[in-house]
């Protein structure tokens, strides 16, 4: 039982598992930067300039979308 064991566990084999683990997640990092989307609200809202209105005195590019998530978990 313990030869099987260490005969699973050798360090060419543990070497090559992190190497192919390593591979994997360089591939997939590389992957999804190159190929992944990117949500953008700005198609939501009008982008109009216009003084008379306070939610419109700027462009939409001087705002940060941003969220808040409650978990204090005092609405349940």
């Amino acid at each position: 039982m313990i030869d099987r064991i260490k005969g699973l566990l050798t360090k060419k084999k543990l070497f090559r598992f992190f190497k192919i683990a390593l591979i994997v997640i360089f591939t997939s990092v590389v992957f999804l930067s190159l190929f992944g989307t990117v949500a953008h609200a700005t198609g939501l809202v009008d982008d109009t300039v216009n003084a008379d209105n306070l939610y419109s005195q700027y462009p939409l590019e001087n705002y940060q979308l941003d969220f808040y998530v409650d978990n204090s978990w005092g609405w349940l």
